[in-house]
């Protein structure tokens, strides 16, 4: 099983940030699928960075490579996980361990109740959070995903 550490984003990760953001693949599977223009990009991450609902981590694995980024988007009922993996690193573990990493961060902060949106198509990101203990609780669009009951 992968394990990764999660570290606070910075400003400094912007243009890597920016690169897997505009990865075909990742953008295949965002809510949003256009190409991200590095001057909006800048915005969105300064705001993310100053939010006080948002929590951006890069992940680093074993190895000390950065794996990808998670973000915890933090609502009045609820959490949400959003997790890209970087094209380098798929297939490999990555995902499932850093929804299980975001998972404890909310746990941390006194959050239980996660949720995760992924399209029904998006084989690899459902089975990250089914390996991490996620259910998927509606077929639409997005299947939403909570964390299982015996976690």
């Amino acid at each position: 099983m992968s394990v990764v550490r999660l570290r606070p984003a910075t400003m400094a990760d912007a243009d890597l940030l920016l690169t897997w953001r505009n990865d075909p693949l990742t953008r295949k599977w965002s809510r949003n699928t256009n190409v991200v223009e590095p001057e909006p990009h800048h915005l969105w991450l300064a705001s993310v960075l100053h939010s006080t609902t948002q929590q951006l981590y890069l992940a680093r694995n074993e190895h000390d490579e950065t794996v990808g980024s998670g973000r915890l988007d933090f609502y009045e009922d609820m959490v949400e996980i959003n997790v890209t993996v970087a094209p380098e690193h798929r297939g490999k573990g990555n995902g499932s361990a850093i929804v299980r990493a975001l998972h404890a961060l909310a746990v941390e902060h006194g959050r239980s109740d996660l949720r995760a949106l992924v399209k029904p198509a998006n084989l690899p990101s459902l089975i990250s959070f089914l390996q991490a203990g996620f259910v998927p609780v509606d077929p639409l669009r997005f299947v939403m995903l909570k964390p299982g009951g015996n976690e």
